[in-house]
C-alpha cells in the first residue's frame, strides 16, 4: 500500500500545538491535560486564571478576559490559583442558579480568600442560589441570587468580571452587616453630553472607569446582622 505523507520543515515550536490536535488548542485543553479534569470543568477554571493572571499583571479590568494562555503559563497558573474540581462542580451549579457566571464566582472566591479564610467566604458561597430562599429582608446572598436571575433573565450569563465584581460588593456587607440597595454593575469608561452653564452650548466630558472593588478587610467582629449567631461562630 502506498502512502502520501507530507513533510514540513523549519516551522515554529508554537505550530505543534495545532499541527498535533488538528486545531489550536484552548487553555481548557492544557488545564484538563494537567488536572485530569472533564473539560466542560477545565474550561470554566482555564478561564478564571486567565482573568486572575490578568489581574496580577496589573491589567485594568476592563481588560482581564483579553488574550490567550500558553500551556506553559497554565503550568504555571494552575499550582498558583489551584481550585479543586468538586468545588468547580459546585460553584458551576450556584451559577446555574443564579443565572450568574461560574468563572466569575471562582474569580471572586479567589480575591476573596486572599484575605479572609475559606470558611469564611463560603459563608457567601455557600448561601446564594437556591439556599438563599431561607434568608429573610435584605441579605446580601439574597441580593446577589435575586439581582443575578432578575439581570440575566433566565440566561446564564457570561460576563465573568462584572459579576465577579457584583459577588465582592455583596460579600463584603454580608460581614459588615451593611445594607445594599441594589448591585450595579461596574461602568467603563467613557463621555457624556453636558451643558455648560455659563455659554449655555453641550459640550463632552469624558469620565473614568469605575474601580474594582476591594475585599473588605478583616474585623475583630463579624456582624451578626444577616448570619447570626452561628455565622458569626465560624469565623473561631
Amino acid at each position: 500500500m502506498t502512502v502520501t505523507a507530507q513533510v514540513t520543515y523549519h516551522l515554529s515550536p508554537e505550530a505543534f500545538a495545532a499541527i498535533d490536535g488538528g486545531r489550536v488548542r484552548a487553555a481548557g485543553d492544557f488545564v484538563a491535560q494537567i488536572t485530569e479534569m472533564r473539560q466542560s470543568n477545565s474550561n470554566v477554571y482555564a478561564a478564571a486564571l486567565k482573568i486572575l493572571a490578568n489581574r496580577a499583571a496589573g491589567l485594568h479590568w476592563m481588560r482581564w478576559t483579553s488574550g490567550r494562555l500558553t500551556a506553559e503559563q497554565v503550568q504555571d497558573l494552575v499550582p498558583r490559583w489551584p481550585v479543586d474540581e468538586e468545588r468547580i462542580v459546585r460553584l458551576v451549579g450556584k451559577g446555574k442558579q443564579c443565572h450568574s457566571s461560574a468563572t466569575g464566582l471562582i474569580v471572586a472566591r479567589k480575591i476573596i480568600t486572599e484575605v479572609w479564610p475559606e470558611n469564611i467566604a463560603d459563608l457567601f458561597f455557600d448561601g446564594i442560589g437556591e439556599t438563599s430562599r431561607e434568608f429573610v429582608g435584605r441579605d446580601p446572598r439574597a441580593l446577589y441570587t435575586n439581582t443575578m436571575i432578575n439581570v440575566n433573565r433566565g440566561v446564564v450569563s457570561r460576563d465573568s468580571v462584572q459579576q465577579s465584581a457584583q459577588a465582592i460588593k455583596a460579600f463584603n456587607a454580608l460581614v459588615s452587616g451593611e445594607s445594599i440597595g441594589t448591585l450595579k454593575k461596574m461602568k467603563a469608561a467613557g463621555v457624556k453630553i453636558i451643558r455648560d452653564r455659563r455659554t449655555g452650548k453641550e459640550i463632552q466630558q469624558e469620565y473614568p472607569p469605575d474601580r474594582y472593588p476591594e475585599v473588605i478587610q478583616p474585623a475583630i467582629n463579624i456582624s451578626d446582622k444577616w448570619l447570626g449567631d452561628d455565622g458569626t461562630r465560624s469565623i473561631g
